[in-house]
């Protein structure tokens, strides 16, 4: 039905339930062909803005993609004389992946629809509430708040990849938070860890952000998680840098952790300590580890106190080391150990160190470093 207003149709209300549907929503954009399409759609004009809503709308694609029914309400006004340009979207419940898929279809800004083929973005959000001020490519305000299930996508221009991620959001252009609650996540950040993306049975955290002289401040807190490797929990800070990668000071602490995989989960290794760690440590276990790193990321691996500070401490059993290919193992290792910044002394002792070395037993054990290494050396012996 229609609804007029000085001899114009200024409202419109259908319901709908077409198959066999195609369209094309833009010249350059590829045929839409529905199976169906089924809902209630409206279209408003008032004033200078624009309203659409649906209500239990549904679509199937002749593809197969099918968006499962959803309401949404979204205002608009285009820029002009009369202010800058402004919007507001709400969503009850949307599923991601086929509007991922559908992406492709729609009228879009050209950035956006490299992101939905790219990142591939999965999950369901609900209670989605998305208003902004100017440009929607780069609005000057904007506020985002809602709540998101088993949410994922792929890694992209910098920005991690990660899947099973549930939680809620609550920002805007200066700052905001954002909690998580995740069981069967991964977490890919091949900046930040190499090897294989660690995987979580389960994963909490709180993250706060904000915008201070055009550097980004994340803020880490209340973070626990449990895999088949580890357990333990974790807080800190990261701020970014326009010189490098930004400044960091972490804290981690574990309760539980296998000694064969504690490579994937140390932050910022180059190639060379990754693989020897993971080669190197054939077993062994802990249920007291902990690490700390802090200072600017461009440093490291730190040459002096005064840089940074990198510190891995812990009780290790039941280890077992091969320090090369084809040398022999050192078996039963029970040591309190640290590594890290005792690279810059002279010599280091681990007291009360037991293990076996062929026939050989110990239960002291000092590591003389030479001095003058530089930093990539360093880097090779963490």
């Amino acid at each position: 039905w229609l609804r007029f207003a000085d001899k114009r149709p200024v409202e419109v209300t259908a319901d709908v339930a077409l198959g066999g549907l195609s369209t094309r929503l833009a010249p350059e954009l590829p045929v839409l062909s529905m199976r169906l399409l089924q809902g209630r759609l409206s279209a408003k004009h008032s004033g200078a803005g624009y309203e659409v809503v649906g209500d239990h709308l549904a679509m199937e694609l002749q593809t197969g993609v099918a968006l499962p029914p959803t309401q949404f309400a979204l205002k608009w006004r285009p820029g002009g004389a009369s202010g800058a340009e402004q919007g507001e979207l709400q969503v009850d419940a949307l599923a991601l992946r086929p509007l991922a898929l559908l992406g492709g279809y729609l009228p879009l800004p050209q950035d956006l629809h490299e992101f939905l083929a790219d990142a591939a973005p999965e999950g369901s959000i609900s209670g989605l509430r998305f208003t902004w001020q100017g440009p929607l490519q780069n609005p000057q305000h904007y506020s985002a708040r809602g709540h998101f299930v088993r949410l994922g996508m792929r890694a992209y221009a910098g920005l991690p990849g990660f899947s099973g991620i549930s939680g809620n959001i609550d920002g805007n252009e200066t700052g905001g938070s954002v909690s998580l609650n995740a069981s069967n996540a991964q977490v890919d950040l091949p900046q930040v860890f190499a090897g294989t993306p660690p995987h979580f049975d389960t994963f909490t955290a709180q993250l706060a952000w904000s915008h201070v002289h055009g550097d980004l401040q994340l803020k880490l807190s209340n973070i626990a998680c449990a895999n088949a490797d580890l357990a333990g929990t974790a807080f800190g800070s990261y701020v970014t840098a326009s010189d490098g990668p930004g400044m960091i000071d972490l804290t981690v602490r574990l309760n539980r952790a296998d000694a064969r995989h504690v490579a994937r989960y140390i932050p910022f290794l180059d190639k060379d300590a990754f693989d020897w760690l993971d080669g190197a440590l054939l077993a062994g276990s802990s249920n007291d580890l902990s690490l700390r790193l802090k200072g600017n990321l461009k440093d490291f691996p730190f040459q002096s106190e005064k840089e940074g500070t990198f510190q891995i401490a812990g009780r290790v059993t039941d280890g077992r080391l091969r320090y090369a290919p084809g040398w022999p193992t050192i078996d039963g290792i029970d040591a309190n150990l640290q590594a890290g910044t005792f690279l810059l002394r002279r010599t280091f002792t681990i007291p009360n160190i037991a293990f076996k070395l062929i026939d050989a037993k110990a239960d002291s054990l000092t590591f003389l470093v030479r001095e003058g290494l530089r930093r990539e050396e360093i880097a090779a012996l963490i």
